[in-house]
Parts: structure tokens; sequence; C-alpha cells
């Protein structure tokens, strides 16, 4: 039986149940090529900003299924840090501005299953 991702892709090596179909996805060629064409169409649709500087601007740079799907597996709130509490805080004293390292303390403090979401 081959089990599949709800955006119906077969799922990664190593899983083996429904709730992990959440969890894994394969970096299909068609997967891939969904991702790349929205990013490329929505960089070339950019206009391009000169002050303060040359930058551009792009939303929606993921297609909305891929990106709830990356929104659904970040880590929970309690595994980010503070940048600086007192300088960006809410009403109610909480940090509004928070960082994950990619360091392996950092990603040891990330329940199993998130951590291995990445791998889409």
């Amino acid at each position: 039986m081959l089990l599949t991702t709800n955006l119906g892709m077969p799922l990664m090596e190593g899983a083996t149940s429904a709730m992990d179909a959440n969890h894994y996805t394969v970096a299909t060629p068609r997967l891939v090529e969904r991702i790349v064409k929205q990013l490329a169409e929505r960089v070339t649709d950019a206009k391009v900003e000169t002050w303060p500087f040359q930058h551009f601007y792009v939303e929606n740079v993921f297609p909305d299924d891929i990106y709830q799907q990356i929104v659904t597996n970040l880590p929970a709130k309690p595994n980010y840090l503070p940048f600086n509490a007192k300088r960006w805080k809410n009403s109610q004293g909480e940090s509004t501005r928070d960082c994950l390292c990619l360091t392996e303390g950092d990603l040891g403090r990330i329940d199993d299953v998130r951590r291995h979401s990445g791998r889409m």
C-alpha cells in the first residue's frame, strides 16, 4: 500500500502512518516545479524599489497548500527564544520578535515530528 500526503504525493521513506503524511512530503519534480514556477512569477512581477536602497518585496511566494503545510509544521512558540523582550514586546509583555537558530541545541528542543518536517 502506498501512503500519500494530503497533497497526493508519496510519503518519504520511513513514514508509516497517515499521521506521518502531514509531516513528510517527498520533493517530487512536480512539487518542485510548482514552487519554482510560483516563486519565479512573483519575483518577475515584483516592483523594484530604490529607496532607501534597491530592493523588492514579494508576497505569496509558495502555493497556498504548500504554505499551509509549512505553517502547520512550524515548531511551537516555546521553542523560540526572544531577540530582545525588553525592546520588542506586546502590551502583555510577551516577545514579538523570536528566533529559532538551526543549532543542535535549538533543534533539540523541537519535538521529533516537527524537527523532521523540514524534509519537504
